[in-house]
This record gives structure tokens, C-alpha cells and sequence, in this order.
């Protein structure tokens, strides 16, 4: 079975990895996002919102940047926000796992 932690959770270690470029994941991953059928826990839905929103700050003008620097983010932004958002997702994906194991 095919779950959205799994497709989403690689995707972004391929950015992480230097796999992706920033702009292609940013294309594939709010594509990706914005067509999303599969159901989605709501903790996983909240971290992907984040991470989209991350995705739509970023910026590589740096006179956009300078304008408003507490809303635009540069690539090293980019990367730092969106290893916090994997590791946050990471935890919510083994307490879940845990937590559906000791339902059974």
C-alpha cells in the first residue's frame, strides 16, 4: 500500500540529499501537494502545509529578500526549515507507527 508519508517523506530527502535542485523540488513538490488524493492524517497534512509555505517564500532576489526578510527565505533557509519539517515528520511517523503497533 502506498501512503503519502512515503511519497512525501522521499521526496523531500531527495532534496535534502542534493538529489533535487531546489526549484525542481519546489515544482514537484507543490504540484505534487496541490493534486494529493490520498487521506492524510492531520499532523502529516499540517507539517506539508508548512513545508509548501516554506516552498512559496522562497526567493533568490535579493532585493525581494532584503524587503521583507522575515517572510522570504533564501535557499540555505529553504534547506535548514525544510530538514526541521523531515525530522518533525519523522517523529510523527514512529509515534504513529507505535501507537497503531499497540493498538493491535
Amino acid at each position: 500500500m502506498i501512503d503519502a508519508y512515503a511519497i512525501f517523506s522521499k521526496l523531500l530527502a531527495s532534496y535534502l540529499n542534493h538529489e533535487l535542485s531546489l526549484p525542481d523540488f519546489q515544482r514537484i513538490f507543490i504540484a505534487r501537494f496541490k493534486a494529493e488524493s490520498l487521506a492524510l492524517d492531520e499532523p502529516l497534512f499540517l507539517l506539508l502545509d508548512e513545508l509548501f509555505a516554506v516552498l512559496d517564500s522562497y526567493t533568490d532576489d535579493m532585493e525581494l529578500l532584503a524587503s521583507d526578510p522575515s517572510y522570504y527565505l533564501d535557499e540555505p533557509g529553504v534547506e535548514r526549515k525544510a530538514a526541521e519539517i523531515a525530522a518533525r515528520m519523522g517523529e510523527w511517523h514512529a509515534r504513529s507507527q507505535l501507537a497503531s503497533a499497540n493498538f493491535r
